[in-house]
C-alpha cells in the first residue's frame, strides 16, 4: 500500500489539486528520478483520491494511481502510462527495466 508519509521521506513533493483535477482528486505526489549522471530519466507521480460516496467497503490502496508521461526513443512521441499497482517501486522498476532495453529515452535527452 501507498503511504504518503514515505513518499515525502523519499523525495516526493506534494502538490494540492488544480482548477483542471478531477474533484475527487485529493492530492499529487510527484518525483523526478535522475541517473548517475544527474540527468533527468523521468517523473511519476502518485495521484491520491478521496473515496466516493458509494464506496464504503474500497480497500485504501485503490485510492491511489500511480501515472506517468514518458518518451520513445527516436521519435519523441510520448506515452501517458497509469501503473495497475500500489507498489511504486514496482512502477520505477519497469521504467528502469524500458530505458535499459531503449525503448523510452531520458527525460532530458526527449526536450
Amino acid at each position: 500500500m501507498i503511504d504518503t508519509k514515505k513518499l515525502l521521506d523519499t523525495g516526493y513533493a506534494k502538490y494540492k489539486p488544480t482548477s483542471i483535477d478531477s474533484e475527487w482528486l485529493k492530492a499529487r505526489y510527484q518525483k523526478c528520478y535522475r541517473d548517475k549522471k544527474g540527468n533527468k530519466k523521468y517523473f511519476l507521480d502518485v495521484e491520491e483520491y478521496k473515496p466516493l460516496p458509494h464506496q464504503k467497503d474500497i480497500d485504501p490502496a485503490d485510492n491511489f494511481e500511480i501515472t506517468t508521461q514518458v518518451y520513445i526513443k527516436g521519435n519523441h512521441h510520448s506515452i501517458n502510462m497509469r501503473f495497475l499497482t500500489p507498489d511504486v517501486a514496482e512502477a520505477e522498476s519497469i521504467l528502469d527495466k524500458m530505458l535499459e532495453l531503449g525503448i523510452i529515452e531520458n527525460y532530458e535527452d526527449a526536450e
